[in-house]
């Protein structure tokens, strides 16, 4: 879990690299903490293959980063968890 953290998208950027090979892990919080560039997310949720949960409510994401997250989602089948909320 990484809630709160404010680790901002430089921070999420580097989680997203270390997904893109990771075979073990099952879920991640990473709610609250100020990301809004997720276009590496996208390539994540397209190659990662252990992910079944994710959960990034409460951060920064807009509109562009609404449809990167659903890129990513159409070539992946292993989310079946996703929490996301916005605040407008």
């Amino acid at each position: 879990m990484i809630e709160g953290c404010r680790i901002a998208d430089k921070g999420a950027d580097e989680i997203w690299i270390g997904l893109m090979n990771n075979k073990t892990l099952k879920g991640l919080i990473i709610s609250d903490n100020k990301i809004s560039n997720v276009k590496l997310l996208r390539d994540t949720l397209k190659v990662n293959k252990s992910l079944r949960k994710l959960d990034i409510c409460g951060n920064e994401i807009n509109t562009e980063g609404i449809r990167y997250i659903i890129e990513g989602l159409t070539d992946n089948n292993t989310i079946d968890d996703l929490e996301f909320c916005i605040t407008l």
